[in-house]
């Protein structure tokens, strides 16, 4: 076997779910780099009001977006989050604050009761399971991101929201989408 191909994405996501959940065991510690990454995002964002950001519902030990919701709506943002329908992934609009229904693999999602409220964000914050120097993410291997993100080109602003202990080398995929900026606790991540 060649040492100097990169690992598998199959190899890397027990390894990268074991190392989100090491930082649920001190939850101070996590909760401040939460907050750090999300003032990180928030200084990235353009002073426009009325633009969409999409959001993700957070799964499991994700870094929770939902701390910036505040701070989106006090400058005016329109905010969507990810509902998926079979192998298709939308964005619906979400008012930050009503509640949202466990859709497919137990993520939250707008209750909607038609296809017409389908947006197009401007941003989207997309979740890592793990991200490389070359501004891959490592996701849960569903490519719903991937698949969005390559149907609708132009594509909107993507955004990586990561701990940096997600960092990581994977094998990169033909379907794999690169994203426009990856941000950490630390910052930008600049590749």
């Amino acid at each position: 076997m060649n040492s100097s191909l990169p690992p598998s994405k199959e190899t890397q996501r027990p390894y990268l779910r074991h190392i989100r959940q090491k930082l649920c065991a001190d939850s101070t510690d996590r909760r401040e780099k939460e907050a750090r990454a999300c003032a990180k995002v928030l200084q990235l964002l353009p002073q426009q009001a009325h633009l969409t950001i999409a959001l993700y519902a957070p799964f499991g030990s994700e870094l929770n977006c939902h701390l910036m919701i505040p701070a989106l709506l006090e400058r005016h943002y329109r905010l969507a989050l990810p509902q998926i329908t079979g192998n298709t992934m939308r964005f619906v609009p979400w008012d930050g604050v009503s509640a949202l229904c466990a859709g497919p693999f137990g993520i939250n999602a707008p209750i909607t009761l038609d296809n017409s409220a389908e947006v197009c964000p401007d941003i989207l914050i997309v979740p890592c399971l793990g991200f490389n120097s070359e501004k891959y993410r490592l996701g849960y291997g569903g490519g719903f991101y991937d698949r969005w993100l390559k149907a609708h080109q132009p594509a909107p602003l993507s955004i990586g929201l990561a701990f940096a202990e997600q960092q990581t080398d994977f094998a990169i995929e033909a379907h794999d989408y690169r994203l426009d900026q990856i941000v950490t606790e630390q910052g930008l991540f600049n590749c």
